[in-house]
């Protein structure tokens, strides 16, 4: 025999009304997603391409990469072979991500795939990239430059991007430089061959980029699970309390050691405030040989890397990685065989620096100058395609002065007290002007005066007398004074002239 059924009992209001108070605690207390958006990561990994060289390791390095910062607290976006579309919508979604997140707010961005540079921009590459001609990748990528735009405009206070890219430049003309040419690409025309590495750029303020690889170079994809870059962050990050940027100096040296010296990555800091993807306390040191505080410059010197050994000055240079860790080994260490491998970091950064400045500027003159300097430069291509085109620095500094004609304005209805006249410097004439003369139709003659001679009184004497005595005396010409003694000479005589008066009648 069944029971009947039993008909559930109604809620009194008094046990709904404690229901609700419940439930409103438990969500109280339950973690705030606003909180643990503080952390926010975008992470993309691209490796079957359409039309270019597939890559192996990008998508286990996202993947691995999204696990770590999702351990660390970051709230992440996983995209996996985005095309363009796919990749631009992320963006733009995970930057309002970004922005309702607060000040407060840490932005991870990190990237695996192809990338390009093309005249100083940084270009990342999506699968579906088709490009006819170079020209046509800025339309068909995203460019970091973008991005870094999107983070800035946020206000978060911590932002990092992390290329794990560069591996090389695909449509590069492999009998020229690397990589593949642009006739591969549905047939299309080949092009100059690309320039090889990504540019070097500078990051505003709480900003932090980090690149596998240092400007102008590539970076290798690894053979084995990741590439070395990843696998070194990989290893590194779970560290507590590292600060950001001591972990990327450490990933340096690991990646150089894991490559023999053929990849050194590179990263540029203007950040404000220490992070650590793992919060709690260092539990091992930095590096005590290269740091001599938290995230503070470089305190080497000469005498303490002269005190080392070659191999650890290099090793502490290469920590720090600046100019002037490496001027300073080299002075430490000038005969050592690791000064070919400062020389050459010293010359690519010099390299790329000065192609910075040289698109910076823009116009023909800096390019040419850059050709002189760095004739044998993978930007050498670029450089003498864009001296050919770029305008001419007198141009370029007029039309920054003189954009463009300013608009005419309207005369204004307003009383003005005529200036003063100045001051006549000179005497007004009253008299008409003279009309010119013309030449006189006839020639006027005009008649000589007369020659005639007078004797002076000394010789009119001499005359008178001889006439006197019945004699004639022939004038002499008076004596010539000088003005002193010594020998005069006398003028020639001058012929008697003839006159009625000479002689008797």
């Amino acid at each position: 025999m069944t029971s009947p059924a039993v008909a559930p009992r109604p809620m009194r209001p008094g046990h709904l009304m404690n229901w609700l108070a419940a439930a409103v605690v438990a969500v109280i207390l339950a973690p705030w997603p606003a909180e643990a958006a503080k952390r926010v990561a975008l992470v993309v990994g691209n490796a079957s391409y359409e039309a270019i060289p597939a890559l192996p390791n990008p998508m286990r390095d996202a993947a691995a990469t999204r696990d770590a910062l999702t351990e660390a607290g970051f709230d992440v976006v996983h995209l996996a072979d985005a095309t363009l579309p796919a990749f631009q919508a992320t963006l733009d979604a995970f930057a309002k991500k970004v922005e309702a997140a607060g000040e407060d707010a840490a932005a991870v961005v990190f990237y695996a795939g192809h990338a390009v540079q093309l005249t100083g921009t940084n270009y990342l590459l999506p699968i579906d990239v088709k490009p006819r001609t170079d020209a046509d990748v800025p339309g068909q990528s995203v460019s970091l430059t973008d991005i870094l735009k999107r983070l800035d405009a946020t206000k978060a206070r911590t932002k990092i991007v992390i290329l794990d890219s560069c591996r090389d430049n695909p449509f590069v003309n492999p009998t020229g430089a690397r990589g593949l040419a642009l006739t591969l690409l549905d047939g299309a025309d080949a092009g100059p061959p690309g320039e090889t590495g990504l540019a070097r750029i500078e990051s505003k303020g709480g900003t932090l980029v980090a690149f596998s690889t240092s400007p102008g170079a590539t970076a290798a994809d690894g053979t084995g699970e990741h590439s070395p870059f990843a696998a070194a962050f990989l290893k590194l990050v779970r560290e507590p309390g590292l600060p950001v940027e001591q972990l990327f100096r450490q990933v340096r040296l690991a990646v150089y050691e894991t490559t023999g010296g053929q990849q050194t990555p590179w990263e540029t800091s203007s950040l404000t405030t220490q992070f650590s993807f793992f919060e709690g306390a260092l539990q091992t040191a930095a590096d005590t040989v290269e740091t001599t505080g938290s995230t503070g410059a470089a305190q080497v010197t000469t005498a303490a890397l002269g005190g080392r050994t070659a191999a650890e000055a290099f090793r502490s240079a290469l920590y720090w990685d600046t100019p002037d860790a490496y001027r300073l080994f080299l002075a430490a260490h000038p005969d050592d065989l690791l000064a070919l491998r400062v020389h050459r970091i010293l010359t690519l950064r010099q390299e790329e620096m000065a192609w910075a400045e040289a698109v910076r500027d823009g116009t023909k003159d800096a390019f040419a100058l850059y050709l002189r300097l760095f004739p044998g430069s993978s930007h050498a291509e670029a450089a003498m395609r864009l001296a050919a085109t770029a305008p001419e620095r007198a141009r370029l500094q007029l039309a920054a002065v003189c954009p463009a004609p300013a608009p005419a304005l309207k005369p204004t209805k307003t009383k003005t007290t005529p200036a003063p006249a100045p001051k006549k410097t000179q005497k007004a004439t009253t008299k008409p002007r003279r009309a010119p003369v013309d030449d006189y139709a006839e020639p006027v003659w005009v008649e000589r005066p007369v020659r005639s001679y007078d004797p002076g009184p000394a010789i009119a004497v001499d005359i008178i007398g001889g006439a006197i005595l019945g004699g004639m005396s022939r004038p002499r010409p008076p004596r010539m004074r000088g003005d002193g003694g010594g020998y005069r000479p006398m003028p020639q005589r001058q012929p008697m002239p003839t006159s009625p008066s000479y002689g008797y009648r």
